[in-house]
């Protein structure tokens, strides 16, 4: 294996095999390539010491103007803010529900995935995309599945 010193490319010298990405924007395949607008915005933020408090609410309230939703927020990945998501509705605007987390026993806490969705056991690598519902449970629900319409009605 290379070392980190011989080699300039940061998966290789971690012995990290590149590959030619021919399925789209999965997180398993580390999300997505950066337009060199992002990287340049990056290595300019990178320079500077902030409040993070005050860049995610700055940040949610560009999201929001951008998209057109009521609120935003940058996560590291698509399973992440299935997590984030999920715990936003367990506990919502209770304090008191959001310390208890991931303990949610007499909270609402059922979470309904489409069966189309989880992808658990398809293929290897689900788990860690998130498709099987890990990053609900991680914000305390319990999931279930649907095998259509007019199932989710029950």
């Amino acid at each position: 294996m290379p070392t980190p010193q011989s080699n300039t490319n940061p998966y290789l010298a971690l012995g990290v095999r590149p590959f030619i990405n021919c399925c789209s924007v999965r997180t398993m395949h580390g999300g997505s390539l950066m337009l060199p607008q992002v990287r340049a915005a990056i290595d300019a933020a990178s320079r500077q010491f902030v409040n993070l408090d005050e860049l995610m609410d700055a940040a949610g309230k560009r999201i929001a103007e951008l998209t057109g939703a009521e609120w935003g927020i940058v996560t590291c990945g698509s399973a992440a803010a299935v997590a984030l998501g999920t715990a936003a509705c367990v506990a919502g605007n209770d304090p008191v529900k959001m310390l208890r987390l991931p303990f949610t026993d007499g909270m609402v806490n059922r979470v309904i995935i489409p069966k189309k969705q989880r992808f658990a056991g398809a293929r290897p690598g689900a788990q860690r995309a998130g498709r099987d519902g890990r990053p609900a449970r991680q914000a305390g629900a319990s999931v279930g599945g649907a095998a259509g319409r007019d199932r989710l009605r029950r």
